[in-house]
């Protein structure tokens, strides 16, 4: 992924979240293990109808519609599980990502909890390539929810097909 690594940041889109409150911790949890055969689909709501392809659940998300799902098939079949999201607009799905990587270089910077040391969050993040290379879809070992980061082959990929919902940055590293 030498072409570059990306991730979605907030932009003026529309949004989902569970009704039931709870249903954070669940996702929080979500990476590296499939979860397909105890998984109840959990009830999603938004403020509007939904017109976007891919509506923001967070940074460390990916709920995908039906024409996203058709347009990146291939992408979230090698990278992870589908799971089924229930809404009143339609189906939905959400990416349970198969990568959970070991992946950060000794440039990053991180903020830690005190009492473990483990991380709370990245601040920037310093990728090995290494680590990385040919993985389209991942999420980092450590931080609890860590967001979710895409390749260039996905992001254009999602670009070509007119998929709508949150735009992407590209990471520097520091």
């Amino acid at each position: 992924m030498s072409d570059g690594v990306f991730e979605t940041v907030w932009s003026d889109t529309q949004s989902i979240a569970p009704v039931a409150p709870d249903t954070w911790n669940v996702l929080a949890d979500l990476g590296g293990e499939s979860v397909r055969d105890n998984w109840v689909p959990p009830r999603f709501e938004s403020t509007e109808t939904l017109v976007v392809d891919r509506p923001w659940l967070g940074e460390h998300l990916l709920a995908l519609n039906e024409r996203a799902v058709e347009a990146l098939g291939s992408y979230v079949e090698a990278c992870g599980e589908l799971l089924k999201l229930e809404h009143d607009d339609g189906p939905l799905w959400l990416l349970n990502p198969r990568f959970v990587l070991d992946a950060l270089g000794p440039r990053s910077e991180v903020t830690t909890f005190k009492s473990s040391g483990n991380i709370k969050s990245v601040i920037y993040p310093d990728f090995r390539s290494e680590v990385i290379e040919g993985v389209d879809l991942f999420k980092l070992a450590g931080p609890r929810s860590s967001t979710l980061y895409y390749s260039q082959r996905v992001v254009m990929a999602i670009e070509e097909a007119g998929l709508t919902g949150p735009r992407f940055r590209r990471i520097t590293t520091p």
